[in-house]
């Protein structure tokens, strides 16, 4: 089978007003199990990230945890990691979901896997002009 692809010029795009976008994930913030709160550690990536933002850029936060405990519970402390790294970064018109163990990162059968499943990604959007 074959699939016709249409390659556009980044000048193309911009003649034409098709977004382009600066897009950024991080995924460097972790949680210590059952917890929502930020340490100083994550302020400090936090802080970064915030430098890395502009007033244009579109933020979208996801929170995630590990399978361990009941999918409800895990669902809620998802989105208050996710709501909590909103609020850290001061920015109100962020979008903020939390996905519980419905999407797990890592495999859950290792200690480690688990650890780096109690987290939250952030992707920033930034229109080019």
């Amino acid at each position: 089978k074959s699939l016709d692809i249409k390659l556009i010029s980044v000048q193309e795009k911009r003649r034409e007003l098709k977004g382009d976008y600066e897009i950024e994930k991080f995924s460097i913030i972790l949680f210590e199990f059952d917890q929502s709160s930020i340490d100083e550690t994550n302020k400090k990536i936090i802080d970064f990230i915030k430098g890395r933002i502009n007033p244009n850029s579109e933020i979208e936060i996801t929170g995630y945890t590990d399978r361990t405990g009941n999918p409800e519970y895990n669902q809620k402390l998802s989105e208050q990691r996710a709501n909590a790294v909103k609020s850290a970064l001061n920015r109100k018109d962020a979008t903020a979901i939390g996905v519980g163990q419905s999407e797990l990162l890592y495999s859950n059968d290792t200690p480690e896997g688990r650890f780096y499943c109690r987290t939250v990604n952030i992707l920033v959007k930034t229109k080019v002009k």
